[in-house]
């Protein structure tokens, strides 16, 4: 029997020990770096986000820049949490909501236009542009008109976090709402057909 400091120099001696190379980063797949990644500094000077990344400018980051000026920025609600109140009041009886301060930049606030052409009492007040986004109030009341909807696969991508509610209010609906093009949903964070379709 041998000790344990005996045991870890034996292994330690017949360990492979790969040689450090250069490769293109389209081969490194797979391989292993050869000593760690450290920034000179931090980039962008942010520990968070509220959405899905920042964007920055290469010419910020090629000419070392490290400070930035802060900015006071009003950011408008999120679509993607608001229509789920939205969708609650116009299936309900009797209801009424306004929402002040919501995001519509056109790529978020698709859902409205579909909801509108489903018969959906929807109204947005107050439009303004706020730190370069379109922003306003929307009001939504019980709509118990609602219809189907043949969905145009161009909205599909300024629907893709809207769907699995607007297949619920579809599913409230007068008539057969129709929908394709969808295996995108698929690769989300869960298989949201698939859930859907429960």
């Amino acid at each position: 029997m041998v000790s344990v400091s005996e045991a870890t120099s034996i292994v330690g001696s017949n360990l492979f020990k790969p040689e450090a190379e250069v490769v293109n980063v389209a081969n490194a797949l797979w391989r292993v770096l050869a000593e760690p990644i450290k920034a000179d500094r931090d980039f962008p000077p942010f520990d968070r986000v509220a959405m899905d990344g920042i964007a920055i400018q290469y010419e910020q980051f090629s000419n070392g820049q490290k400070d930035f000026e802060s900015a006071k920025v009003n950011i408008g609600g999120d679509m993607s949490s608001a229509i789920f109140i939205i969708a609650l009041t116009i299936l309900s009886k009797n209801s009424k909501i306004r929402i002040k301060n919501v995001n519509l930049n056109p790529t978020r606030s698709a859902i409205l236009y579909v909801l509108k052409k489903m018969n959906a009492q929807i109204k947005i007040l107050r439009r303004r542009k706020s730190s370069n986004e379109m922003c306003g109030e929307i009001i939504a009341k019980s709509s118990p008109n609602l219809k189907s909807f043949i969905c145009p696969k161009s909205l599909n991508s300024n629907l893709i976090d809207d769907f699995v509610i607007l297949f619920f209010i579809a599913a409230r609906s007068r008539g057969v709402s129709y929908f394709s093009g969808l295996g995108e949903l698929r690769q989300k964070e869960s298989d949201r057909l698939d859930t859907s379709a429960r």
